[in-house]
């Protein structure tokens, strides 16, 4: 089994810049990662915090 590794609370979290993000009516969002060429549809609660991965935000303020 593969050791885990976790991002420490304290590291400011930053969203890949070439990830698209589709904000929708309703606060949910789309996502496209043109590298995997895959479309996710994400919550309300999920765009938030996607929003706030912008790198001065940290795990521990999202959460």
């Amino acid at each position: 089994m593969e050791a885990e590794t976790l991002t420490p609370l304290r590291a400011s979290l930053r969203r890949r810049l070439d990830v698209r993000f589709e904000p929708l009516p309703d606060g949910s969002a789309v996502l496209y990662d043109p590298v995997a060429e895959t479309a996710y549809a994400i919550s309300e609660s999920a765009a938030l915090v996607w929003e706030l991965c912008d790198g001065a935000h940290t795990a521990t303020a999202i959460g």
